[in-house]
């Protein structure tokens, strides 16, 4: 058995633009499922696979120089999440990048892991580098996916993903979903259709005032 995580980070009122708004349109869209209601702010979504020696998501032992293990998958405009505001990724699309690079903001990030066959994993993850290995960017047009209406009216390109869409249809090779490519989704509605059979465990990478750490 082989294990994976979805993370999920929240957006906040800190000068991110793309962050706070998609954060916020979200939001609005699912209002009419009160489930939503009492999740934060999501914004973005990574897949987040562990160290392949270890199998190990953190090193909390100091054998390691970075304390986040394992690679990130998801399909960014650049931007990345961290305190710096002006610094960004130079890789647009779909890509992957070790886990310390990305997750520079740890108490923004919530997660959902779980554990599935070794050939399930190994599924999810040829599907992942084979999309990244292909990568076609991330067009200005793909951001008309998070609204609803728009959406229908602009041609999309069905090997372009935002971040969400191509989590969900990462977790659908993992088989945590049954569909691959079933519609557009957001970060605040991947969140919410996470389910709970074979999910180990949903947590904070930081959590509460002391520090401590999952």
């Amino acid at each position: 058995m082989r294990r994976f995580r979805v993370l999920h980070y929240k957006s906040g009122i800190d000068g991110k633009v793309v962050d706070n708004a998609i954060g916020f349109w979200t939001k609005v869209v699912n209002l009419w499922d009160w489930k939503t209601w009492f999740l934060p702010w999501y914004s973005h979504d990574e897949i987040w696979v562990p160290d392949e020696t270890t199998g190990a998501f953190r090193d909390d032992f100091g054998a390691c120089t970075e304390i986040f293990l394992g690679t990130c998958y998801s399909s960014t405009m650049g931007q990345i999440r961290t305190k710096e505001p002006k610094r960004r990724f130079e890789i647009n699309g779909t890509r992957k990048l070790p886990a310390s690079e990305v997750l520079t903001h740890p108490e923004r990030w919530d997660y959902t892991e779980f554990e599935v066959e070794d050939y399930e994993f190994e599924w999810g993850c040829d599907w992942m580098d084979i999309q990244v290995e292909f990568n076609k960017g991330y067009a200005k047009r793909d951001i008309s996916k998070f609204f609803p209406v728009i959406r229908h009216l602009v041609k999309q390109d069905k090997l372009r993903y935002i971040c969400s869409e191509f989590g969900y249809n990462a977790c659908a090779m993992f088989n945590i979903f049954k569909n691959i490519g079933h519609g557009i989704i957001s970060p605040l509605r991947l969140a919410r259709k996470m389910p709970w059979i074979r999910n180990l465990v949903t947590g904070k990478l930081v959590r509460g005032n002391d520090g401590d750490k999952s």
